[in-house]
C-alpha cells in the first residue's frame, strides 16, 4: 500500500498512524513557509510573520491562487534559474492573457517520478507492459516520469501511442494486442472511442482476455464510462487526480472504490467553502486547495484549484489511514456521454 511507502518517506517508526502523519504534515508545513519567506519575495510579502502553531492556524494563511501564477511566476520562484530543469506554460483555451509558468527541478521531478512508480503498483504487477494514450515523450513530460517510475519501481516498459489521425482507433487497437499490453493509461475521452470500436469490429473479446487494467486521469470521468470499460473489457478501472501545479502528482484511486487515497508525503489537502474560503468539516464538500510540502523551485502555499470534493469521512476499508478524496468534479468537462448498445463480451 502507498501507506508504507509514505510511512518510509517521513520516518515514521511503524506503521502509518494519522497522528504520525498530521504530526509530520505540521512540521513540513513550517519549514516550507520558512523556506518561501527566505526564497521568495511574493511569499515574503504575503505570509504573516512567526512560527506555525498548529494545522488550524494554517487555515488562516492568505491563499495562492492561478491568477497569482501569472502575474507572479518570477517572485514565487525559490530556486535560481540555472537550478530549474522544466519550465511549464500553462495558457488558458481562448484567453489572450499571461499564461500560468511552472517550474521545477530535477528532485521536484523525480519525487514525481517515485509516486507514479509506487502509485502503479497499487494495481499492476512487477514487468508488465504498459501503454499510455497521452502524447509527448521530452524530459520532464507526463510519459517520461510515468516511464521512468514504471521502470524503477515495478521494471515494466512504457510504451507511448497517442492515438492522433490519421491512424485511428484500429491502429491502435491493433498495436495494443501485437505489443501485449496489460495495462493502458489514458483520459475517458481517449479511451471510450477504443472501447466502443473494439466491440464495433470484434476485438473486445481478445482485449477483455488481455488487457488487466485501465488508469484514467487528467479529466473528470464520467461514471458511465468507468462501468463501460468494465463491461466490455473485463477490466478493473483506476483513476488519478493530478495537476501540473502539483508536479502532475495528486490521489490515486483506492482498489476498493469509493474515493482516492492523496499523497500525502508531498501535499496537504484542505477543502475550504469556495465563497467564503473557510475549511469545512470532513465529508462536506468544497473546493480542494492544496499545499506542496517538497517542492524546490515553486512550491504553493494554499493554491485553490478550483476543483470539488469532500473528504471521505470514516476509515477506508482497504485498511489505509491515507485521507481520502472523493471522486472530483468541476474539472473542463468532455463532451457529454451518450450511452450506446455496446454489447458484452462472452
Amino acid at each position: 500500500m502507498l501507506d508504507q511507502w509514505i510511512a518510509s518517506r517521513i520516518g515514521a517508526s511503524g506503521p502509518l498512524t494519522r497522528e504520525a502523519l498530521s504530526a509530520w504534515q505540521l512540521a513540513r508545513l513550517r519549514a516550507v513557509t520558512a523556506y518561501v519567506r527566505a526564497r521568495s519575495s511574493f511569499y515574503r510579502r504575503r505570509l504573516p510573520e512567526g512560527e506555525l502553531r498548529s494545522l488550524d492556524d494554517f487555515a488562516a494563511f492568505p491563499f495562492t491562487t492561478p491568477d497569482d501564477l501569472r502575474r507572479f511566476h518570477r517572485e514565487l520562484l525559490c530556486v535560481s534559474p540555472d537550478q530549474v530543469d522544466r519550465i511549464v506554460t500553462l495558457r488558458t483555451s481562448g484567453s489572450s492573457g499571461e499564461p500560468k509558468r511552472l517550474c521545477f527541478t530535477r528532485a521536484d521531478q523525480d519525487r514525481t517520478a517515485q509516486y507514479f512508480g509506487r502509485g502503479m503498483a497499487e494495481f499492476i504487477r512487477p514487468g508488465e507492459r504498459v501503454m499510455s494514450l497521452f502524447p509527448g515523450e521530452s524530459p520532464g513530460s507526463l510519459n517520461d516520469l510515468l516511464g521512468r517510475g514504471l521502470s524503477e519501481e515495478l521494471g515494466s516498459p512504457l510504451l507511448v501511442r497517442f492515438p492522433a489521425p490519421p491512424d485511428g482507433c484500429d491502429a491502435v487497437l491493433e498495436d495494443i494486442l501485437r505489443e501485449r499490453v496489460t495495462a493502458l493509461v489514458g483520459s475517458a475521452s481517449l479511451l471510450l472511442p477504443l472501447v466502443r470500436r473494439s466491440a464495433e469490429t470484434g476485438r473486445a473479446g481478445a482485449l477483455a482476455r488481455q488487457v488487466d487494467s485501465v488508469l484514467l486521469a487528467a479529466e473528470y470521468v464520467p461514471e458511465e464510462v468507468r462501468q463501460e470499460l468494465i463491461r466490455v473489457w473485463r477490466c478493473r478501472v483506476n483513476e488519478h487526480y493530478g495537476m501540473t501545479e502539483t508536479a502532475l502528482g495528486g490521489a490515486v484511486g483506492c482498489p476498493v472504490p469509493g474515493g482516492y487515497h492523496i499523497w500525502a508525503g508531498d501535499l496537504y489537502y484542505e477543502i475550504v467553502d469556495p465563497d467564503t474560503g473557510l475549511p469545512l468539516p470532513e465529508g462536506e464538500e468544497g473546493e480542494i486547495v492544496v499545499t506542496t510540502l517538497m517542492r524546490e523551485a515553486m512550491p504553493l502555499i494554499r493554491y485553490r484549484t478550483g476543483d470539488i470534493s469532500r473528504f471521505v469521512p470514516g476509515p477506508c476499508p482497504c485498511g489505509s489511514v491515507l485521507p481520502r478524496l472523493e471522486r472530483v468534479r468541476s474539472r473542463p468537462q468532455p463532451k457529454k456521454f451518450v450511452p450506446r448498445a455496446v454489447p458484452d463480451v462472452l
